[in-house]
């Protein structure tokens, strides 16, 4: 199936990447494209899933010292807020077995996998999952693309 013939998800799983992208631009994918995606996600475009462990990692990550060029520690409680607010919060998943590359990422296609959704980032360990793990992957301009 191509980019273009996908249907919006009903649900995904954002990675920590994806959503610190969001808040402080990106790299490897134009930053604006990473947060029109996020953007519409939150705003109901899908349902957004998040665990304890998600929103964890992505506030550990803004409140880095070095994230404080793009972001004060101040701020860092609103963005949780905007990312609670478009999302539902579920259990972290049990039972995650070990796929990826870091198996620090290895509970986001298991959470994928328990709510049904499809598993959204732009991280090639989790892109080289693609025919390994029984989730759809997409990348932020699939999802966008998707959403026609």
């Amino acid at each position: 199936m191509t980019t273009a013939n996908r249907r919006t998800p009903a649900r995904v799983v954002l990675d920590a990447n994806t959503l610190v992208s969001a808040v402080i631009g990106g790299k490897k994918s134009p930053p604006a494209s990473i947060r029109r995606a996020v953007d519409a996600a939150l705003s109901g475009a899908s349902t957004v899933i998040v665990c304890a462990r998600l929103l964890d990692e992505v506030e550990s990550v803004l409140g880095r010292p070095k994230m404080h060029r793009y972001i004060s520690a101040a701020d860092v409680p609103a963005v949780m807020t905007w990312i609670l607010a478009g999302s539902r919060l579920v259990e972290d998943p049990l039972g995650v077995d070990r796929v990826c590359r870091d198996p620090k990422d290895d509970y986001l296609p298991a959470l994928a996998e328990a709510q049904r959704a499809t598993l959204v980032s732009g991280d090639a360990d989790i892109q080289a999952l693609r025919d390994i793990v029984k989730v759809p992957i997409m990348t932020t301009r699939e999802y966008l693309e998707s959403l026609g």
